[in-house]
């Protein structure tokens, strides 16, 4: 049970390889972006960029900002002809030492992120492609990549302002209208020093909220945001020539398929060696049935020797096929490049399924079986007897409470026969409230 258990967590890793190449995950994301997410968000399309190419950069802006936890005086570079906007770890290193090994973070119009990542203990450089980096702008705003959003949603106040480290951009101030979960506020300049392509009608915005947009039949610049607890303001803008190499990054899919081919070969390998010992197994209770005691204890325990076997002939056939569901989950994330939905929609399918649980059912009757047959055995101490009759009560105490869960796994099922986010967050909540408990203690 914990060999097989061992590897398919390992397995689930591989799949989860992709959300620890994004920045911001649910156990230790940066408690600054604001979580509110609109209903109906399209899926982004795959992006017509590689991973595995230079990408430009004409603009780096010099930027601060500050929320309740941190506070930022750094850049990002930007690419005024495609939308693009980039950071390095200059702000890795600021937000704190969880995000260091980040070498570099492109945003494309698309609402793809490529990560470029760094890992010190292997000297790796892995390429991936995520939904989310790091975060300070509402969700409902990440998403929105229409100028006309802004148009709908920010109105002028009446009120100016100047931003930049020498007063340079004289600004507007917007708010936010109709916008829920509180306050919004931005700064908009005339001074954007370049015309944009009106036929993009990108509203180009970048991770922290600065950007450019196409309003009123020209280009203007925001210099300033505001949104809940976040605060930034566009010190200066400089002319460059930047370009990033991601050529010397292996990309998510070659990483990924390196570390499935190696559980697969070892998964298989082990799986043989079970086969061949059951196998002999068979035959050695074959050959004792020709020679058959007179004793009915002797009986019972050649018939639970057989029901072992044959338990366990299942079990082998039920990791075979989870092995193999969880394989080709794995290689569906790898080939999307590590992509954060298609990862947690895999997740969601298997820790959300009923396999394990069938898996630990029949472990338990095998557990309980085995300590049967040792409570027939004339020659075994009073202490052995002992240790076997509480195992037989624990493996019946385990069973009972799996095959309970297993019911109310089936309710779930038929609950949300079409929600497999709900299957898996039903479920995961049981398991960890009553079955991992019991499982922690093994029965011996």
């Amino acid at each position: 049970m914990r060999y097989f258990a061992i590897w398919l967590f390992t397995m689930v890793r591989v799949i989860g390889m992709a959300q620890d190449t994004q920045l911001t995950q649910t156990d230790r994301s940066i408690p600054i972006k604001d979580k509110k997410e609109m209903i109906d968000l399209k899926p982004p399309e795959k992006s017509e960029y590689r991973l595995d190419q230079d990408f430009y950069f004409n603009k780096k802006i010099y930027f601060t900002a500050k929320t309740r936890e941190v506070q930022l005086s750094s850049y990002f570079y930007m690419n005024t002809k495609n939308g693009m906007t980039a950071y390095d770890i200059d702000v890795a290193k600021q937000i704190g030492k969880d995000y260091t090994n980040m070498d570099f973070a492109i945003k494309l119009d698309d609402g793809n992120i490529f990560m470029y990542q760094r890992y010190p203990k292997t000297n790796e450089r892995i390429a991936s492609i995520v939904r989310e980096g790091l975060g300070f702008l509402p969700q409902y705003l990440e998403d929105a990549n229409d100028v006309e959003f802004f148009k709908l949603n920010m109105e002028y106040t009446g009120d100016k302002a100047v931003a930049g480290d020498k007063s340079q951009f004289a600004s507007k101030i917007y708010q936010g209208v109709n916008m829920e979960g509180g306050h919004m506020f931005a700064l908009v300049s005339d001074n954007a020093g370049f015309n944009m392509n009106p036929d993009n009608k990108l509203l180009i915005l970048s991770f922290f909220g600065l950007g450019y947009i196409w309003l009123d039949g020209i280009t203007k610049l925001i210099t300033g945001w505001e949104s809940g607890n976040y605060v930034a303001r566009l010190e200066r803008i400089e002319d460059t020539n930047f370009f990033f190499d991601g050529k010397p990054y292996k990309s998510f899919q070659q990483k990924a398929d390196a570390e499935i081919n190696k559980m697969e070969a070892s998964v298989k390998s082990a799986f043989d060696k079970e086969k061949e010992q059951l196998d002999r197994q068979e035959q050695s209770i074959n050959n004792r049935r020709s020679a058959r005691s007179s004793h009915p204890e002797d009986t019972r325990r050649q018939a639970i020797d057989r029901e072992i076997v044959a338990i366990r002939q299942q079990l082998l056939e039920k990791k075979k096929q989870l092995s193999g569901s969880v394989a080709s989950s794995a290689s569906e994330v790898s080939k999307n490049e590590g992509n954060i939905d298609i990862s947690n929609k895999k997740l969601h399918e298997l820790m959300g399924g009923n396999d394990m649980l069938e898996i630990w059912m029949l472990e338990s009757k095998v557990e309980m079986l085995e300590g049967e047959k040792t409570l027939l055995n004339p020659s075994a101490s009073e202490k052995d007897k002992r240790r076997a009759n509480q195992k037989v009560n624990c493996a019946e105490r385990r069973l009972h409470l799996i095959n309970g869960i297993y019911k109310e796994y089936l309710a779930i099922d038929n609950k949300f026969p079409d929600d497999e986010y709900q299957r898996f967050i039903q479920k995961m909540n049981m398991m960890n409230l009553q079955l991992i408990p019991a499982l922690q203690t093994v029965c011996k």
